[in-house]
């Protein structure tokens, strides 16, 4: 029993030693420009713009301030944009 016991807590201590390889960092798929960029900017007018023009009561919407921005590459010609 007490050699079982050895054996144990011996594979435990060997097997907290061994570490795992290190992982690869992957490419991101989305990409990140600055949210100062003119055509950031230009993106976030054209989508405010196609809102409000669906508006027909209430508040029209305007732009404050652009916190994150993240683009999607497309299959399709165009880029999609994530505005925050």
């Amino acid at each position: 029993m007490l050699l079982l016991i050895s054996v144990l807590f011996g594979t435990q201590a060997l097997c907290s030693w061994a570490t795992s390889p290190a992982a690869r960092e992957l490419p991101s798929v989305l990409l990140s420009p600055t949210c100062h960029d003119a055509a950031v900017e230009e993106a976030a007018d054209l989508a405010l713009r196609q809102i409000n023009a669906d508006r027909t009561e209430g508040y029209i919407l305007s732009l404050y301030r652009i916190f994150s921005v993240r683009e999607h590459p497309q299959v399709t010609p165009g880029i999609s944009s994530d505005l925050i």
